[in-house]
């Protein structure tokens, strides 16, 4: 195959050089007014052109033999397939050659912004398995579509032909029930409507804490200070109104935030085509991801605070490559009502069972103290602090009711999140996967398969070994934010099964 080379899109020249154009426009506006200023005074003097054409012409050599350059590495570097190896071959002065295993590709994704829609282009992005590079993206080149999508239907035969080799010890039943799943089924098209309720209901912890702050906050400050809000703006308060600016441009901000994830998501579709799922979402920047199921390496299932209250969920793909940039989502599912939410995750993926993540499981005896006793040494040292802080940092009475107020509310969130924290936790060990609920305000159940597990490390302080349980961290193939999982409380008697389950 090595005799079908080609090249990326010549467009990677534009987009290469484009970066100093930009840093070119920016200069030139900064120096605008002083250019105007130069050449509109009274002293000036035609003969110091000769001074400012040079720095002209030197810019624009510059720029000409940026895409000279660019031009040439583009001549030169060719893509093609070798046998089960991609590869990215450059052959100039500094030759490179980066060859990557087909079977170790993890997803391929098609991606295309407003320009490169208009002039009908994708940037095709693959990911390997990884853990070294779990963070960037492996191959980011830019071909035409047709190229693009013939590329990708070769990448994906060869996969399916290196994973049924890779599987030929399975019978003879299996695999005729995979290769009959090859009907394209649709599970999840969002409406604009679903869209705008997943943006709503995904409002994160912080946000949510932030608003009813402001909203209680405000009338509390009233309250203990004798001062009403139109007070504070008759007499024109140059400090309220710089606090109100903050606030106000923190709610700017977070509108932004909302909207461009209501553009993100805008036409969410997830469906699964035989043994490969395909995601597609996004206005200005399409998005369309084809993960083989074997790479996908846990299944992160999600509850924000206003979610979790109206009885909503949302499911995210734990998968090398997926997320490990702004632009790209890992999203199974939108936030949407339990009962459709199981159905919809069944049917997209029977594989992972679900009904373990219906409900918390019961954590073993004795856990209940040790978490009540490591949690009553941390409120013991956050009074301290506190109190400590306040005797030694500023003179106010220990009586002061704002400082009572401040202490008491303080006191009662980091209360109410452990109390949250522990009724979320829990583990079960299913037959084919490993079950972890976590999380306090934001609830996460995690379904890891046991083939996928990297390995796990257990520990126990002395409350824990006086009642036989264990705590502890799974590492699964993942990028860094996702790869070390806490696994909560589980008895001491269950870690041989575990093990067992691991080295099955």
């Amino acid at each position: 195959m090595e005799t079908n080379k080609m090249r990326c899109h010549f467009s990677i020249i534009f987009e290469k050089t484009g970066s100093f154009l930009v840093f070119w426009v920016i200069l030139a506006l900064n120096w605008i007014d002083d250019i105007i200023d130069v050449f509109t005074s009274p002293d000036f003097d035609i003969t110091a052109l000769r001074h400012i054409l040079p720095i002209c012409l030197g810019l624009i050599f510059l720029l000409f033999f940026i895409m000279g350059y660019q031009f040439l590495v583009w001549r030169k570097t060719f893509i093609y397939l070798d046998g089960d190896t991609f590869v990215i071959e450059r052959n100039t002065l500094n030759r490179k050659k980066s060859t990557f295993v087909i079977s170790s590709i993890s997803n391929i994704n098609l991606e295309q912004n407003l320009l490169e829609r208009l002039i009908e282009t994708y940037r095709l992005k693959l990911d390997t398995d990884s853990f070294s590079t779990s963070n960037s993206t492996d191959v980011s080149i830019v071909l035409s579509a047709q190229k693009a999508e013939n590329l990708k239907k070769e990448l994906l035969t060869l996969m399916k032909r290196d994973s049924a080799s890779n599987t030929s010890d399975r019978t003879d039943n299996e695999i005729l029930k995979t290769s009959e799943n090859t009907k394209e089924c649709y599970v999840s098209h969002a409406s604009t409507s679903q869209v705008l309720s997943h943006c709503f209901f995904s409002i994160s912890t912080f946000l949510l804490f932030f608003a009813l702050a402001v909203i209680v906050g405000f009338p509390l400050l009233s309250h203990f200070a004798d001062i009403s809000f139109w007070d504070i703006i008759s007499e024109n308060d140059a400090s309220f109104w710089g606090r109100f600016l903050a606030v106000l441009l923190l709610v700017i901000t977070y509108g932004y935030s909302l909207i461009k994830q209501l553009f993100s998501f805008y036409h969410f579709c997830c469906f699964r085509q035989g043994n490969d799922l395909i995601i597609r979402y996004g206005f200005f920047r399409k998005q369309d991801f084809t993960i083989p199921l074997e790479r996908i390496n846990a299944i992160r299932i999600v509850q924000p605070p206003l979610a979790r209250l109206t009885g909503r969920m949302q499911a995210q793909l734990i998968c090398i490559g997926i997320g490990d940039s702004d632009t790209e989502k890992p999203q199974l599912t939108l936030c949407m009502k339990k009962e459709k939410f199981f159905a919809h995750l069944q049917e997209l993926l029977p594989e992972f069972s679900t009904n373990s993540a219906r409900e918390v499981h019961t954590l073993p005896k004795g856990s209940g103290i040790t978490y009540f006793l490591t949690c009553l040494f941390f409120l013991v040292c956050f009074s301290t602090g506190f109190w400590l802080a306040n005797l030694c940092m500023t003179d106010r009475d220990f009586m002061d009711v704002p400082l009572l107020v401040t202490y008491g509310t303080v006191f009662f969130f980091i209360l109410l999140y452990q109390l949250l924290h522990y009724f979320s936790m829990g583990t079960r060990l299913d037959e084919k996967q490993l079950v972890i609920h976590n999380g306090a305000f934001q609830k996460q159940t995690w379904l890891i398969p046991y083939q996928k597990i990297q390995f796990v490390t257990f520990h126990q302080n002395p409350f824990c070994q006086l009642f036989g349980i264990v705590k502890g961290n799974v590492n699964i193939l993942a990028s860094l934010g996702n790869n070390v999982l806490r696994l909560p409380f589980m008895h001491r008697k269950d870690i041989p099964r575990l093990q067992q389950e691991l080295l099955d």
